[in-house]
Formats: structure tokens, sequence, C-alpha cells
């Protein structure tokens, strides 16, 4: 059986037990096994523990399920062989694009329903719709610290499971402010509904890594994640306008309750133990004041973590993209808006511009995967700086189009550069981060992310309603602030910082 070493410190090593069953000790945020039997006929667990290779070891452990039937090279994996011998990962996915699916539902149907509710108040429906979108921001500020500590400390599976259950209760509540014609209601609801996303998130995002056996399949893992959610963008948003037009904004809430309760029954299908810490007793045995005591605690040593890590800026790269994309969902609804009469077509066009968006988001990430090694992670942080770049030139082309298609042809290349800058951002965090720090790392830069799209989202939307200005000059200003971050970037990368440092202490 093939384990691989890596420099440093820590200690990987495989041992088979005479009961069957594989214990694994760990060092980085992956599992460094190959040649696994097939899952399928070794259905034992597996047990992982960290091993920080000093004098007094803190060991965690974890017992996962074997995860993987394949013996082909990972390089030479594709996605389809990833998902096929994958089980886990395969149902993980399958969740992922029936829970996004159902929630792009329900984002353009509230959409919908505050344009019903506000008439022909153009005016009233952008900064309505600013505040929307930034109600469904703040929860991410919020709750993700609290998200992190779950994912770092509890076993990641079950919180997805119980947050898709408790999720599938709020879409029902939707239809309370539909009949009751309430605004504030659906801001309510949407509140509640991205507060338990934002908790959920950490724990989803630090699962792929233990479903995956090396970082070439992180990679992959990483990137099919993106490229489900630009896919689900694409079809749920374009069928979510398509059916909010013709069917209701009712029915599209409905759909959203029913996929949430299929996302919590197939990760219940994936079976097993995902942890990357140890049940302690003092942990089941400590007040409410204690819960947050440590909460604090576990932040604070994620924030102390990244100041002295050389990676540390890495996390607000995807701030800086999200400060760029953040006016889009603003500037679609105006764009949508523009030239037309009847409120159905309105419906349709938003659709379609939602569904350019999903391809450009699909598209963008598989180009950069084939320019892309999880070896060199410089050309990770490389694709991130050009991306900046593909943002500029997206925002530009719907600053200066004249017609409908060339707005969305433009927004396409505008989100497959925010798409290449989340995915690779994110997979830079994946790599250098330890295992048990990756929650609370991810839910920060996701809060920093979020934080950043809800200010731009209301810069967005005061620079249309406050100071007149067309979508088009707002769409030329967030072209301005993406080259700013291009150089920004650029000079980080020249400067031989982030990746550049990572490889130049392993020669």
């Amino acid at each position: 059986m093939d384990t691989r070493e890596r420099d440093g410190p820590d200690d990987v090593r495989l041992n088979r037990t005479m009961s069957g069953t594989t214990s694994v000790y760990l060092s980085s945020n992956y599992r460094s096994i190959s040649n696994l039997p097939p899952s399928d006929t070794f259905p034992e667990t597996v047990g992982m523990e960290i091993n920080r290779g000093q004098e007094n070891e803190m060991e965690r452990k974890a017992q996962v399920s074997s995860i993987c039937d394949s013996t082909i090279h990972a390089e030479d994996e594709s996605y389809w062989v990833l998902l096929r011998t994958n089980r886990p990962l395969r149902l993980y996915m399958a969740s992922y694009i029936v829970s996004h699916f159902g929630e792009w539902f329900t984002y353009v149907a509230s959409i919908s329903l505050i344009e019903n509710l506000l008439g022909e108040d153009a005016g009233s429906k952008r900064s309505a719709i600013s505040v929307l979108v930034v109600v469904s921001l703040i929860p991410y500020v919020i709750w993700s610290p609290i998200g992190g500590c779950f994912a770092d400390s509890k076993d990641r599976r079950i919180v997805m499971i119980g947050l898709d259950c408790l999720s599938a209760l709020v879409p029902l509540l939707y239809l309370v402010a539909y009949h009751a014609q309430s605004i504030v209601i659906v801001y309510m609801v949407a509140f509640c509904q991205h507060s338990i996303a934002s908790i959920y998130e950490p724990s989803r995002a630090s699962f792929v890594p233990l479903l995956v056996t090396n970082e070439a399949s992180l990679k992959k893992a990483v990137t099919l994640s993106g490229i489900v959610w630009s896919t689900m963008t694409a079809i749920g948003s374009s069928l979510g306008g398509f059916t909010s037009a013709f069917l209701g904004v009712e029915a599209c809430f409905l759909l959203d309750c029913v996929t949430y309760i299929g996302s919590a029954y197939l990760l219940w299908k994936i079976g097993g133990t995902w942890k990357v810490s140890p049940e302690t007793e003092e942990a089941n045995n400590i007040d409410t004041s204690s819960i947050w005591y440590k909460i604090v605690t576990m932040n604070v040593d994620s924030i102390n973590y990244l100041r002295t890590s050389f990676f540390g800026p890495l996390v607000f790269m995807k701030g800086c993209d999200a400060l760029v994309y953040g006016a889009s969902d603003i500037l679609n609804v105006a764009l949508s808006d523009q030239g037309i009469e009847q409120e159905d077509q309105n419906n349709a066009r938003m659709g379609m511009l939602f569904g350019c968006v999903g391809i450009g988001s699909f598209l963008g990430p598989i180009f950069a995967n084939n320019m892309t090694d999880m070896k060199n992670p410089n050309s990770l942080q490389l694709a991130c700086v050009w991306a900046f770049g593909l943002l500029g030139v997206g925002y530009l082309g719907i600053g200066i189009s004249d017609s409908f298609i060339g707005v969305c042809f433009f927004s396409a290349i505008r989100a497959a550069g925010s798409d290449i800058a989340w995915i690779n951002s994110e997979l830079l965090l994946q790599k250098f981060t330890k295992p048990g720090m990756l929650g609370r790392v991810v839910a920060l830069d996701y809060a920093i992310a979020e934080f950043s799209e809800g200010a731009t989202a209301v810069l967005a939307g005061v620079l249309q309603d406050k100071y007149g200005m067309s979508p088009q000059a707002v769409a030329l200003v967030m072209a301005a602030i993406a080259a700013f971050f291009c150089v920004v970037w650029l000079t980080y990368h020249v400067c031989g910082r982030g990746a550049g440092y990572y490889l130049a202490r392993e020669k």
C-alpha cells in the first residue's frame, strides 16, 4: 500500500491493524493515501489522527469512511472517474446540486415578489433589492465564526444534515410574506435563511478535503463544486425566472423546501463519522458561558494563526473579488428592466441574464483548471490575478454595450473571472491551512467576502438611486475597481508573497 511522505516536522504514516481497520496519521488537510480497497467492499472505518510531531504530541482522532475505489493515479483522473469511484464525494455533490438548485428558485422568486409589491416605482425597486442583498449577506458576517467553530469541533456531516432539515422549514415562511404582501417579512425570512446558510457553509467547504485522498483530487473536487454552483446558477436561476413568471412565486418557495429535504437525505446516505477533533468529556459538560468563551477563543486562535502565517493576506483575496462582483445582482435587475414594459418579460430576461452568469461561471474554472497545478501554488495565485483582469473586461463590456445580448455576453465574462478568483483563492487556503483550523479560516474568508459583497451592493444601489447613475455607468466604476485590485494582487505575486514564499521555503 502506497503512502506519500511530506517534508516538514509532521509525521505521516499508514498502518493496518489486525482487525482490518486502517489508521491514518496526517499533517495536511487531505488524507495522503492511495490504492485503498474499493469502498463498496471495504466498509470498515478509517481513523484519522493528526500528529503535530512535537515532544508533547496533541493527536486529534476522527473516523471517516473509506472513500475511494480507484487505483488510477490522481493526476490522470478525470472528473467523471473521480465521481464514479468516490461514493461519498458523489453523494456530497448530488446534495450540493439539489440544495443549490432550490436556493436559486427562492432567490429569483423573492426578487420577483419584491418587484410585484412595489409596482412601477423603479427607484424603490432598486433600493429594496439592495436591502434584500444586504440582508442576505449580513448573517455571514455575524454567524460564520460560529459555523467555523462547529466545523472544527463537530462532525461536519451531521452539522450539515441538521441545518438542511432546519432550512427546509424556512421557505414556507416566504409564503407568509406573499400572502401578507409584506416586504419586511421577506427581509426577515431572508435573514433567517441566510443565517442558517452562514453556519452551514464552513462545514460544507471544509468537508470537501476529507472526501479526497490527495491534492490533485482536492483540486478537482473544489473545481467541481464551483462547476456545480455555476451550473445550478445557470439552470436554477433561468428556471426560477420562468417558473415565477408563469407558475407564480409560491411554486418556487415550495420547491426549495423539497430540495433541502433531498439534500439532507443524500448527506445521510454518506454515512460514517467525519470529525477532525476528538470528543472529550469536558466538551460534553460545559455551560452556556463556557460555550461562548470557547467560540471566542477558537476564533481568536484562528486570527493569530493567520496573522503569523505566510499566507495570511490571501484570506482577503476572495473579499476583493466580492467587492468587484458584489454589484452584479443589483445591475442584473436594473439591466433586465431596461426597455421592458411587461413584467413577465422582465422576469424572463432576468432569468436569462442570471443564466449567462452561470454559463460564464461554468466555463471559467474549467479553462483555468488546465493552467493551474496544486504542486505549483504560484499557478493558482497567478490565476487569481488574471481573474481580476477578466472581471474588469466584463464590467467594461457591460458599460459600453448597447444591446441586451452584449450585456449577457460580457456578464458571462465577468462571471468567469469572479469564479476563477473564488475557486483558486479557496484552493490556496485549502492547501496551506492546517486541518484543525480550516473550518475557522474558511469562516473568516467567507465573512470578509460576504461583507464586501454587501458593501458593494449598497454602493451600486446608492449610485443609481441617489446620484442618478445608469447601470452602465456603475459597471464602469466596477471595472475601475477590478483594475485596481488586479494591480494590487499582481504586485503581491511579483514580490514573491503568499504562494511564492511557500515555494521558496520548500526549496
